[in-house]
């Protein structure tokens, strides 16, 4: 069978090197260009150009896939299949209809639920308390096409976003291997009024509102920690919070002496901060600007007490004095 693998981060490159392990191997991969990352935009390559160097698979690296030129190449190729996993370009209808089977998406969630290009993140924001794996015939909708096969699994309270993508991505795997072995295959149609969107994440997902709950507040900073963390503003100083847990120690009376918003207290421990019905302790964070530093609660306490004292108040990134 002929392949044409498309994935760029390491949700794909799991992926990839399932298929190559079962004797799948594809004939050339499609991953997003080189970029720089971090301080120093160190250029780096993606975990599914890694796994096809390796494996001394042909990559191509095309900006985008409009260009006659990709087509063309991908035509010639004459692919059996397409595999899609988090690859992050639209596919043209053309490169849809190339393959004699067609493309096929593996997408990290039961589908019709969560289509589109952050499901595991919106379905933590949204407090689902399961998840999954979908292996999909694309078509020219995002994510509307019927479904070959998928499978859940549970959601671990305060499990990393990419501890569970890669338990998604190794499931997807295991369906993957089986549908493209018996290829048509059969598949079902997504039922249209049970489908929700996974919208990409923004800068606006970010932004923490005190006054909602201890519950929804962790799962924000939980969801977003490794893609665009949660960012607040203390004494003028923007810190974004990479990890937080929920604190049933406080009694109502002690809440009713800080403003929502407000650090309770700061200690080795932690930082406590006043939300609408409860306490949030913040283990984890990062400061913008210098050397952003990761700072554990004795840290900050130790480092910025300026900056992190008791009854200071917590600022939205973008809220007006």
């Amino acid at each position: 069978m002929r392949i044409i693998f498309a994935g760029t981060p390491k949700f794909a490159a799991i992926i990839l090197e399932g298929l190559i392990k079962e004797g799948l191997k594809p004939d050339c991969v499609l991953t997003q260009p080189d970029r720089g990352q971090g301080r120093g935009r160190k250029v780096k390559v993606s975990p599914v150009k890694q796994v096809a160097i390796d494996s001394e698979i042909d990559v191509l690296q095309p900006f985008g896939l409009k260009d006659d030129a990709i087509k063309l190449k991908i035509k010639a190729m004459a692919p059996d299949v397409l595999v899609v996993a988090a690859y992050g370009l639209i596919l043209p209808k053309e490169i849809l209809c190339a393959p004699r089977f067609g493309c096929i998406n593996v997408h990290a969630s039961v589908l019709p639920r969560w289509r589109g290009a952050a499901p595991v993140e919106r379905a933590i924001l949204a407090g689902d308390q399961t998840t999954g794996i979908s292996i999909m015939q694309m078509e020219e909708g995002l994510d509307t096409g019927p479904v070959f096969a998928s499978s859940s699994t549970g959601i671990v309270r305060g499990e990393s976003v990419s501890g569970l993508e890669a338990r998604l991505a190794f499931m997807g795997s295991d369906l993957l291997n089986k549908v493209l072995r018996h290829l048509p295959g059969s598949k079902s149609k997504q039922e249209e009024e049970l489908a929700t969107y996974a919208s990409k994440l923004t800068s606006e997902d970010r932004k923490v509102d005190w006054s909602q709950s201890t519950d929804k507040i962790f799962r924000q900073i939980w969801a977003l920690s490794e893609r665009i963390p949660v960012t607040m503003e203390i004494n003028n100083r923007r810190i974004q919070i990479l990890e937080a847990v929920q604190v049933d120690e406080y009694k109502a009376q002690e809440l009713d002496s800080q403003m929502v918003g407000g650090i309770l207290r700061i200690d080795k421990s932690g930082i406590f901060i006043r939300c609408k019905d409860g306490v949030l302790n913040l283990t984890k964070l990062r400061m913008i600007g210098g050397k952003g530093a990761i700072l554990s609660p004795s840290s900050a306490l130790n480092g910025f007490p300026h900056i992190f004292n008791k009854g200071a108040i917590i600022k939205n990134i973008n809220q007006p004095e």
